[in-house]
């Protein structure tokens, strides 16, 4: 009644065709919704930016797919004298290198104890006393989340690699702590850092090492000062809390200090928790500049 019933042919059925402007309005109407705005047929969709995606109906036109932060797993925060990680462990979680940088810092004075907080600076003498795991803490913090790239014992198998083999001039250069080869040098060799990189408190102008993980060579951070010499470097590269294995020692590790007066450089100082209140920025020298 009212027309035809519908033909079964092998299980499916068959309309009745249909005819005229109808028809093809009808074809085009699923093809296009069929193939996104691809032309069949002459047939394409006008689609424009913020419309959802037909092909992807989560997914809006030309908004990009947003990837998701890799979660990492945060190792165990242990201390032997009470010191609070947290700031420490959500700044390297949130890839705020040069934050994390300085608050390792603080953390060094802080661990020293009751002297090195009132004088704001720690020793390199003192380093070797800084307890075990607390200093296996901030080292772990910054392997885990940046991926085995930074930390203390990092730069130690770097120190003690063949390539470098205990020389602070080569050291400087692997990690790129320096602008490149001085004057009449076509390469850094063993006597010769080049020009040291330039180092600010956190959020002044002018700093120029790298707080960017992908950028950043392997054991650029975090920053050790070595403006006056390498004892302090090569404290806390010595530090029980890497291993046994002695540090390597080069024939120029002695000798930094006048070089780096020289290069008219200053280097990052670990001496200072907020640096602007240190010793060493509140009294730095004409050289140091």
């Amino acid at each position: 009644m009212g027309g035809a019933p519908a033909a079964f042919m092998g299980g499916r059925a068959q309309l009745p065709a249909a005819t005229g402007r109808a028809a093809a309005r009808g074809a085009c109407s699923v093809s296009m919704v069929a193939t996104g705005g691809k032309k069949t047929g002459g047939a394409k969709i006008n689609v424009k930016k913020g419309d959802f995606d037909i092909t992807a109906p989560t997914k809006r036109v030309g908004e990009e797919e947003k990837k998701e932060k890799k979660v990492i797993p945060a190792p165990p925060l242990v201390s032997e004298v009470g010191a609070d990680y947290e700031p420490l462990l959500k700044a390297l979680q949130n890839e705020n290198w040069e934050e994390a940088d300085e608050l390792t810092r603080n953390l060094l004075i802080w661990l020293g104890g009751e002297g090195t907080r009132k004088r704001n600076f720690v020793y390199y003498a003192e380093v070797k006393n800084l307890p075990v795991k607390d200093m296996q803490t901030i080292d772990k913090l910054w392997t885990t989340f940046s991926e085995g790239k930074f930390g203390y014992s990092v730069q130690k198998k770097l120190w003690n690699s063949k390539k470098v083999n205990g020389d602070f001039n080569l050291f400087v250069d692997e990690i790129a702590w320096n602008k490149g080869p001085c004057g009449g040098c076509d390469k850094i060799c063993s006597g010769c850092t080049g020009l040291l990189k330039r180092w600010t408190p956190a959020d002044a102008s002018g700093n120029e090492f790298v707080y960017d993980l992908k950028k950043a060579k392997k054991g650029h951070l975090p920053l050790t000062s070595a403006l006056r010499g390498t004892y302090l470097l090569q404290s806390l590269l010595q530090h029980p809390a890497w291993g046994p294995e002695p540090l390597k020692r080069g024939v120029s590790s002695g000798v930094v200090a006048a070089q780096t007066v020289a290069a008219r450089q200053s280097f990052p100082v670990v001496e200072g928790a907020e640096s602007w209140k240190s010793p060493y920025y509140v009294n730095k020298k004409p050289w140091d500049n």
